[in-house]
């Protein structure tokens, strides 16, 4: 019996749609996975005083504007949208590694998502305001000039 030309292609066809149809399963499903995990946006601020002097133990607060209390940005489900740290002698903000205050480690501001956020740095008399958007994923840093209570260049309202 001989093979008609169509059958003769057809013959030759299926094998390669077949490896075909293959190819794109397998990458529509390494494709479809999703991580699940969460992307974390970090933010560095480091407070300088008016002479670009970094400031240390000056106390940085970094909150959602408008006041919501009941919004937890921050990982730490305490924060309750607030968060304050100290800086170190570089003007940045950082913690104690240690119960014996013997090691200065820098610390970042970590969150899920976008962000607008008002940071704030004071020191005695002194303090800065500004405001900082970090998109998600991203890492933004940011330094804050403190001035003098009262100083209108501040940025802090009035």
């Amino acid at each position: 019996m001989r093979k008609t030309m169509a059958q003769t292609r057809m013959t030759h066809l299926f094998p390669f749609l077949r490896s075909a149809f293959a190819v794109v399963c397998v990458s529509a499903l390494a494709f479809a996975c999703e991580d699940n995990r969460p992307v974390v946006t970090e933010i560095n601020v480091q407070a300088i005083s008016v002479d670009s002097i970094p400031v240390q133990n000056a106390w940085v607060h970094v909150f959602v504007p408008g006041g919501a209390g009941d919004t937890t940005l921050f990982n730490d489900p305490t924060t309750q949208g607030y968060y304050w740290c100290k800086t170190g002698i570089d003007g940045y903000i950082g913690r104690w590694a240690d119960s014996a205050q013997t090691e200065w480690v820098p610390a970042r501001f970590k969150f899920t998502g976008e962000a607008y956020l008002d940071v704030e740095a004071s020191k005695g008399g002194w303090r800065g305001c500004g405001f900082i958007h970090v998109l998600e994923g991203g890492e933004a840093e940011m330094s804050i000039v403190i001035h003098p209570y009262g100083d209108p260049n501040n940025g802090c309202p009035q």
